[in-house]
């Protein structure tokens, strides 16, 4: 049963699902795409997850890239999921699952675990991390792309996101982001500015 904040999101992102991939949005995610394959790209024939996969657009970049990687997608909105099908409805490289990122209904381990634009909505952080760490390999390597808020970037944020639909989310800091990856024993391999307003944090268990 999800909460009435998750209920919330579904709605904001069911909404959203038809044109996700398209306009200046769809631009926006092909670019942050490319970013996550730059700062951490997967050998072939990785085990990769992409946690909040959305409508897979981050997968398909994986394969046009990598054709062996094996993929799981996760994501908890029926109507982003039904998307992503659509794409993938032929390839068995692909393994499409709903669920909740802070309870992830995955036994096996993987060589690399991304989340890219999505860590902010997600309304337990500890527990989400705790999944993270749970389902990567020892040797694996986590990828969080998400926006911060530091300084006067952090009002400029603050003012623009109302009017984007997504004035719920969670406001971090790059401080705020370095106490929460320590808490939960992440060690950060290399932290990468995007955009200005975003930062790619490539991890590992330590």
């Amino acid at each position: 049963m999800y909460s009435e904040y998750e209920q919330r999101d579904q709605k904001h992102f069911s909404a959203w699902a038809p044109r996700f991939d398209r306009g200046l949005d769809g631009i926006f995610f092909r670019a942050s795409y490319r970013a996550a394959l730059k700062a951490a790209y997967p050998h072939p024939h990785a085990h990769v997850l992409e946690v909040a996969c959305g409508t897979g657009g981050f997968i398909k970049a994986l394969l046009n890239k990598e054709p062996a990687l094996s993929i799981t997608g996760i994501d908890y909105t029926p109507a982003m999921l039904a998307e992503a099908e659509i794409k993938f409805k032929n390839e068995k490289r692909v393994h499409l699952i709903q669920g909740s990122a802070e309870k992830l209904p995955l036994q096996e381990q993987f060589d690399f675990v991304y989340c890219l634009d999505a860590f902010h909505h997600f309304q337990n952080a500890d527990k989400t991390l705790e999944e993270m760490r749970r389902v990567v390999k020892p040797s694996g390597t986590i990828t969080i792309l998400d926006p911060v808020f530091d300084g006067w970037k952090s009002l400029l944020m603050k003012l623009t996101l109302p009017f984007l639909g997504e004035a719920h989310i969670a406001k971090r800091s790059t401080k705020d982001w370095h106490e929460l990856l320590l808490r939960h024993k992440l060690k950060i391999v290399r932290e990468t500015a995007w955009l200005g307003f975003f930062k790619i944090f490539i991890l590992k268990n330590i």
